[in-house]
């Protein structure tokens, strides 16, 4: 049930100009009120599935779950918001200022998407809008269910975080503006021979909990000539500490190498006090190709040791570094041997490199599913509870249970890469001790092979009774887009 609109270009249309300057984070749509129960027991939902309405996003979409099978319904965006109910319906948008009615038919999973992808360079950076889905339904108390009213702000396309400021690490200082952090603190050399068989640099350690696009590289450095004009750069990747000081400057075991790096200013400002070289330290920014770091198998974040240095020793290159000594990155060099070391070795003051990196994950932290820990907050407090609820209206003890579906990029069959089991308990029946029964993963996989796309992992939802030689099983479609963990 899926077709592609751009209703939020009418934003244009109608006058709208906000700033565009300056980020806009990007923040997790907001729920607004409560909804109007229907047939099922259960209001309908909306979510944009935890993906954020980043300007430019041809992939937008707003996503309906639990309305009734095969009825019809209708999305409205409005530019304001309100608190009122109209003949018994609980309304959370301004009727008044209603830029889209989107008609939709729900599926017989109780699901619909409306596409709607977002407009660029129109002005329409952080303006919020204010959607609802009603839905035409004969048990409901007025033929009408409603879902709560959802706030969504129109945010950068490519928000970058500083993974090493997330982490903890100020490390340039550049954030503080203070040029004492660097100011003749001592040079860290970071340059190698052309053949890489003699080297002295530092490793960059940063840590990613999914995937993540690498942006930007910056920090505080010297070049002994000053010639920025004709510096590149060189940079090495890897994965493990131990391969960091088992390789020297091989790309061999390397995840990721870039040469030719030269910078985005030639001309770069002075910053970070004096260099131990007797010139200006400066801010460098590196002109780097955007690059993947892979998400980890775990919960746990993935570290990677980045190396930025000089294929050339005649002119000394440095990077400078913070006093705060938080024991993470690392030096190499071919006289230390196979191995890395702690920048306080052979004579050092403890300290962090003066680099900044810069990143964008590819699935935010606030999406759902950007973790195991995302997906089971998200299930304690909202899937489960309006589950139960129904459960309880109905006056019966049931289960339900979570799948994630995998849909192969190569159009094969989807299969289940991962569940979660109903933690309630109650009834004298125990819902952590069901089985995953084939009445809720057979429908659930055919269901993702027709309302899936290739290379999306979903999460369904299976409700059934307990207690019973006739559980009527119904399986919900709970998210499109899951951010994989495992």
């Amino acid at each position: 049930m899926r077709g592609a609109i751009a209703p939020l270009s009418l934003l244009a249309a109608v006058g709208l100009s906000l700033p565009s300057s300056a980020q806009v984070v990007c923040t997790a749509p907001a729920p607004i009120g409560a909804g109007t129960v229907g047939s099922n027991g259960l209001s309908p939902a909306i979510s944009t599935e935890g993906r954020p309405p980043r300007e430019g996003d041809p992939q937008f979409a707003i996503h309906a779950s639990f309305a009734r099978p095969g009825a019809p319904m209708g999305l409205i965006l409005s530019l304001g918001s309100a608190a009122t109910s109209v003949l018994g319906v609980q309304v959370h948008i301004d009727l008044g200022s209603v830029i889209a009615v989107i008609p939709r038919t729900a599926a017989s999973s109780g699901y619909a998407s409306f596409d709607m992808p977002l407009p660029v360079h129109t002005g329409i950076l952080g303006q919020s809008i204010f959607t609802q889905l009603f839905v035409a339904d004969p048990g409901a108390a007025q033929g009408v269910a409603a879902s709560p009213g959802l706030q969504l702000t129109i945010c950068d396309t490519s928000p970058e975080r500083n993974l090493r400021q997330v982490a903890g690490i100020d490390a340039s200082c550049w954030n503080v503006g203070d040029s004492t952090c660097t100011d003749n603190q001592p040079a860290l050399t970071s340059s190698a021979s052309p053949d890489g068989s003699t080297f002295d640099v530092v490793g960059v350690r940063v840590e990613v909990e999914r995937e993540t696009t690498i942006t930007r590289l910056a920090g505080v450095g010297a070049l002994a000539s000053e010639d920025y004009a004709n510096l590149t750069l060189s940079l090495v990747v890897y994965g493990h500490e131990a391969t960091f000081g088992l390789s020297g400057m091989s790309p061999d075991q390397a995840v990721h190498v870039q040469h030719g790096i030269s910078l985005t200013n030639t001309a770069p400002p002075e910053f970070g006090g004096q260099s131990p070289l007797g010139v200006p330290n400066r801010y460098l920014e590196l002109d780097v190709e955007d690059f993947s770091l892979s998400s980890p198998l775990s919960d746990f974040g993935a570290p990677y040791w980045i190396v930025v240095y000089r294929a050339d020793t005649s002119d000394e290159f440095v990077w400078s570094h913070t006093t705060i000594d938080l024991g993470s990155d690392s030096r190499a060099a071919d006289f230390l041997g196979s191995i890395a070391v702690p920048l306080d070795a052979f004579g050092h003051t403890p300290g962090t490199v003066a680099i900044d990196v810069f990143g964008r994950t590819d699935c935010a932290d606030f999406e759902i599913g950007g973790g195991f820990t995302d997906f089971l907050v998200t299930a304690y407090e909202t899937y489960w509870p309006q589950a139960h609820a129904a459960f309880s209206s109905l006056g019966i003890v049931g289960c339900a249970p979570i799948m994630f579906i995998e849909h192969p990029l190569d159009g094969s069959a989807p299969v289940i890469v991962s569940t979660m089991r109903d933690v309630y308990a109650g009834g004298g029946l125990n819902c952590g001790s069901e089985p995953f029964r084939p009445q809720c993963t057979n429908p659930a996989l055919s269901l993702a092979a027709t309302q899936t796309s290739p290379g999306e992992i979903s999460a369904w939802m299976c409700t059934y009774q307990l207690g019973t030689t006739s559980p009527g099983f119904s399986v919900f479609l709970l998210s499109r887009r899951v951010c994989p963990w495992w």
